[in-house]
């Protein structure tokens, strides 16, 4: 089964197989971060998802603009030697708020597949955001995710849509699915630990607020 969990494990993988990743790459593990949040099917996850596609592009962008920076490093290393860091189109920031997206998505999954048994899926969104988001939102943003977090579905529901119709009754599919979030977890924690060191050492990780 094509799961969407499945490609989040083998995009995120991958960016871990290469010293510096390619910005094609980048862009198609961003696919697989908006299917997640289509396949929520709440309308909380909506400006984060419109957050994630927008830095796509601008990736993108910038990749078609200057295509002989073809690498997250390369293309952040250019802009910081030529003081474009903190443009609003530059891969610098449009990576460092993708970044962010990428550890909730982590801490999200993490909790869906680990958390006790009781837990809600709305709790569960609401540690993640408050551990990985909350900091770079100012008190209208914030607002607009809490209200959000009371529609979203339940934490059984939420695992029938990623893991597979009957998935809460099969713990074969149950465990194949956890498998693939954990796998997903590990490898985007391990790029983004890599990639916050790369941009502490070039001085862009900024800690502004939207």
């Amino acid at each position: 089964m094509d799961r969407v969990t499945s490609s989040l494990a083998v995009r995120f993988e991958l960016l871990n197989k290469t010293p510096d990743p390619l910005l094609v790459d980048v862009a198609a593990s961003a696919d697989a971060i908006i299917a997640l949040f289509d396949a929520f099917k709440s309308a909380a996850f909506k400006p984060l998802r419109a957050d994630v596609a927008g830095n796509r592009k601008k990736i993108l962008s910038a990749l078609e603009a200057r295509p002989d920076k073809k690498t997250l490093y390369a293309a952040v290393s250019r802009d910081v030697a030529e003081g474009e860091a903190a443009a609003d189109a530059s891969v610098t920031n449009a990576f460092l708020w993708y970044g962010r997206g990428i550890r909730f998505c982590a801490a999200l999954l993490r909790g869906l597949v680990s958390a006790p048994a009781a837990k809600s899926f709305a709790d569960i969104a609401r540690e993640a955001y408050d551990a990985q988001l909350k900091a770079y939102h100012g008190y209208v943003v914030q607002k607009l995710f809490t209200v959000g977090l009371k529609a979203v579905p339940s934490r059984e529901a939420v695992v029938e849509r990623l893991a597979g119709e009957g998935a809460g009754a099969d713990a074969g599919l149950k465990a194949e699915f956890s498998a693939e979030c954990l796998r997903f977890v590990a490898a985007a924690n391990a790029l983004m630990d890599r990639v916050d060191g790369f941009y502490a050492a070039k001085g862009c990780a900024r800690k502004d607020k939207v």
